[in-house]
């Protein structure tokens, strides 16, 4: 086990959760910061995604949009969120994207995928 913080190809929770113990509302009013850097925004929404908390998607859903860093971080907090809900951002968000990210989106598809199966 990493104590990274990463998560670990068969493994649906990370080795290390950092804000294991924050509240939601602190976790929340982070993740949505936009004028806070991606690298601290990333442990407060794998941490609302790892919750199953409804927040993770809807950030995530925004950060697809974003940069490409906001792009990697959304694709690792629906990963880790997981389910039908995730699966339909990814898919939803298809269109948009260009055909490199469109493989890599696919690729994240299937992790998720594997998992409901």
């Amino acid at each position: 086990m990493s104590t990274l913080g990463v998560l670990h190809r068969n493994e649906r929770e990370p080795s290390h959760r950092p804000l294991e113990s924050v509240g939601l509302e602190f976790l929340i009013r982070v993740a949505c910061d936009t004028e806070t850097h991606v690298v601290l925004r990333r442990s407060s929404l794998l941490e609302l995604a790892y919750r199953q908390h409804q927040d993770a998607l809807r950030i995530s859903d925004q950060l697809l949009r974003g940069d490409i860093e906001e792009w990697f971080l959304a694709l690792e907090a629906l990963d880790l969120f997981g389910g039908p809900e995730a699966t339909h951002i990814l898919i939803v968000s298809l269109p948009d994207v260009s055909n490199e990210r469109k493989r890599i989106i696919l690729l994240h598809l299937g992790r998720i995928l594997c998992t409901l199966a």
